[in-house]
């Protein structure tokens, strides 16, 4: 009466359940590995933009014509021993950071006179200035140890060093990579 050897077999035992109804309502493995998969990429990214890169939107045109207000720049977050010439971001916080450029190292005398900028004696070749570029002069500024000079490319806006004088390397954030779209 319905209690056929192939019937016994379709009805679970007491006290047992059926594994296939569980496994429709459990997400699938492939589920979980995706998931798993974009929390360690998202947790990769995060830690790279806290620290090794970061974006920054500049609020001025203290570096133009190289760089105008409202450029995105990738910042490289761990160099932070910048070389004549590049432009670095700095300040105590990203939020109040600026970006300018490194015109003079630790040991040496910077100067303008004539509408020139000179590093210990010696005229410095900038061609990222406009042709019409006005440089006031100023009087010699000795860079100490630990520190950088820094001047904006828009010398007639920028406050700089010359206002500010030479900055720890303390306060470097890093180095401006390239601009963003």
């Amino acid at each position: 009466m319905g209690d056929t050897p192939a019937a016994l077999s379709a009805r679970p035992a007491p006290g047992s359940i059926i594994l296939d109804n569980l496994r429709s309502r459990m997400p699938s493995r492939r589920i979980t590995i995706l998931i798993a998969a974009v929390v360690v990429l998202l947790g990769f990214f995060l830690l790279l933009r806290a620290f090794v890169f970061s974006m920054h939107t500049l609020p001025a045109a203290t570096m133009t014509p190289s760089l105008q207000a409202g450029d995105r720049v990738l910042i490289n977050k761990l160099d932070t021993s910048p070389a004549l010439g590049d432009v670095v971001m700095f300040g105590r916080g990203e939020e109040t950071a600026t970006v300018q450029r490194v015109v003079g190292l630790a040991g040496q005398t910077i100067e303008a006179s004539d509408n020139t900028l000179v590093i210990d004696g010696l005229v410095a070749v900038e061609p990222y200035l406009a042709p019409d570029t006005a440089i006031a002069d100023f009087d010699p500024i000795e860079v100490p140890e630990g520190s950088v000079l820094l001047m904006g490319d828009n010398r007639e806006v920028a406050i700089d060093g010359r206002v500010l004088g030479p900055i720890p390397t303390s306060e470097i954030v890093g180095t401006v990579l390239f601009t963003v779209g």
